[in-house]
């Protein structure tokens, strides 16, 4: 027979008095702990926190700010296999040119130099961004040879193939 003071299995064993409150304060402390060390590993009490270390600093240069846009007229160019591109351009000048009116400006060597950097050209190359933009960095090359630092950019506001 069972002891009625000893407990069975199927009985639960009654919790002893005292240890909870021990255990909340236990926790209350850590949790401070924890709390007042990351406020100080992070940064927010204590010392200041070292400055980084100082890296070599290289400048880039400024982009040169556009001051006036000329455009130029649409020109047809002929491409390899019997088809044609019609390509209108606009320059955007630096903000150093001064014209009264953009039609002063001298566009026949421009032009040309379009339909030189267009002519010949297959369709093929010319249908995907990197050929356009081999295109824009070959004609923005050649506008600097003749116009100096004067052009400092190139757009094309039309580019139709057929």
């Amino acid at each position: 027979m069972a002891d009625e003071t000893t407990p069975t299995e199927s009985e639960p064993v009654p919790a002893k008095s005292g240890g909870g409150a021990m255990r909340i304060v236990s926790a209350a402390m850590l949790s401070v702990a924890l709390v007042t060390t990351g406020y100080f590993i992070g940064g927010r009490g204590g010392t200041a926190a070292a400055p980084p270390p100082e890296t070599a600093h290289v400048e880039e240069p400024e982009e040169p700010t556009i001051g006036t846009i000329v455009d130029l007229e649409a020109v047809n160019v002929n491409l390899a296999g019997g088809h044609y591109l019609r390509v209108a351009v606009s320059l955007g000048l630096s903000e150093h040119v001064h014209l009264e009116d953009p039609k002063e400006f001298k566009s026949a060597p421009a032009s040309d130099l379009v339909v030189s950097t267009f002519s010949g050209r297959t369709m093929e190359e010319l249908s995907s961004h990197d050929g356009r933009s081999s295109r824009r960095d070959e004609l923005e090359e050649g506008l600097a040879t003749y116009y100096g630092d004067e052009i400092v950019s190139v757009f094309f506001t039309e580019f139709v193939m057929q």
